[in-house]
């Protein structure tokens, strides 16, 4: 058996992360921020957290991580090969007590209460394509330009979505 030390107790989280998973969650991040991994610590940043126990055998504990977030955060975690899963599981693992370890990562979409009683009416908009799907929000009096049924704060913005999406088919 294997004692720890105070250094090892001291320089890993505290099992009562099961208790507070946002503590692990904003670990987790910072270990992403620094590594540089912006775009993994950003989808962090952009979710909650539930963390429950998989399996313990041998004095090692497994467990199950859910993220909660919007439909992209969603596809990105479900994709066991995507670069940015593996990161930020990676990150989970590195913050965790050395007889912890994550042994599936989920993520599930966070459920709207944000519709009134013509949602139907609204969706239909959106799939017919006579409402954008991206919100763009006005901004006081500041025009906003439409391009594929989408709005854009500026000419340039619609230039990059053209090219991405040009991109995206080649």
């Amino acid at each position: 058996m294997r004692v720890k030390t105070k250094v090892e107790e001291m320089d890993h989280m505290p099992v009562n992360f099961l208790e507070n998973p946002e503590m692990l969650l904003a670990n987790a991040t910072y270990f992403l921020i620094q590594g540089q991994e912006f775009n993994e610590a950003s989808i962090l940043l952009l979710c909650g957290i539930n963390v429950s126990v998989w399996d313990e055998d041998f004095g090692h504990t497994k467990l199950t991580i859910t993220l909660t977030s919007n439909r992209a955060i969603y596809d990105i975690i479900q994709d066991d090969t995507s670069p940015s899963t593996i990161a930020i599981s990676r990150a989970f693992n590195a913050v965790l007590p050395y007889d912890y370890s994550v042994r599936n990562l989920y993520a599930l979409v966070q459920l709207s209460d944000d519709f009134d009683t013509e949602w139907r009416a609204k969706m239909l908009e959106i799939i017919e394509g006579k409402m954008p799907l991206n919100q763009c929000l006005p901004i006081q009096e500041k025009p906003r330009h439409s391009w594929a049924y989408l709005l854009f704060r500026s000419p340039v913005e619609i230039t990059i979505a053209q090219t991405l999406d040009k991109y995206k088919r080649e």
